[in-house]
């Protein structure tokens, strides 16, 4: 499978969204610090000034022709909501006009609208309300040391097998973020991993708040406005240019 392919199948994936059922008696001590956590590790990432950090990426995708790996390795830097992202053939910017994305492998370039920051840290929108109708059994947070894991537990008809998050709790950036979905809605006993799945491991480190240039976040390296048409310019002219900032 092409890197870019992976990159995509692995952006559509965790689209999919929970849902949230837990018993209330037994588990809302760690559904009302799981909001919490979340929102200050969110705000962690969006209310910094500058800050780069690395992330390593381990893909495994296993089907009935067996297991496929990958590992890419990736860089952000972010100034409040605006990013930039690079990994492999891929490259993302986003600023207050546009999130650009870049395939170069493929040739393409899909502009659309800027979307909250943590959907892409978190790989999925863990606000959003499908969570609180797709049924996530339970909330479990576990402390060891100043590391804590905010993991979902899932029912057995959900979309996913597992979703973790680690985080240092001293300055709440993130450390690791681990899902697997399965591949076709399964249903699977407690702890059951299925026959067909994708298990997406991401380190992240070397956190760096040294200033760079916000030049990175520019959109008119990728294109320009002619009579109201987005057009790419060099060294993307001949990219195909997928524009929806109408349609969002």
């Amino acid at each position: 499978m092409r890197k870019s392919n992976i990159f995509r199948t692995a952006s559509l994936v965790v689209i999919i969204a929970f849902c949230n059922n837990w018993s209330y008696a037994q588990t809302l001590p760690d559904s009302v610090k799981y909001i919490n956590d979340l929102f200050r590790v969110e705000k962690a990432y969006s209310d910094t000034t500058y800050l780069k950090f690395k992330i390593t990426y381990y893909y495994e995708e296993w089907d009935t022709h067996g297991p496929t790996r990958d590992t890419l390795i990736g860089v952000y830097q972010l100034h409040g909501d605006k990013m930039y992202f690079n990994m492999d053939s891929v490259l993302m910017i986003q600023n207050e006009q546009f999130r650009i994305v870049v395939y170069n492998l493929d040739s393409m370039m899909e502009v659309s609208t800027p979307k909250q920051l943590y959907t892409k840290i978190f790989q999925s929108d863990l606000y959003d309300t499908l969570f609180r109708q797709l049924n996530i059994q339970n909330v479990v947070l576990t402390d060891t040391g100043a590391s804590r894991k905010l993991s979902l537990k899932f029912h057995p008809y959900s979309p996913y097998v597992s979703y973790d998050l680690i985080y240092d709790t001293t300055n709440y950036r993130l450390t690791h973020v681990m899902y697997m979905p399965k591949k076709g809605i399964v249903e699977t006993g407690p702890g059951v991993i299925p026959s067909q799945y994708v298990s997406i491991k991401i380190v992240f480190s070397n956190y760096d708040t040294t200033a760079f240039s916000d030049s990175i976040y520019g959109s008119s390296q990728f294109f320009i406005r002619q009579n109201g048409v987005l057009v790419a310019v060099s060294p993307y002219s001949g990219f195909e240019l997928i524009n929806t900032t109408v349609e969002d």
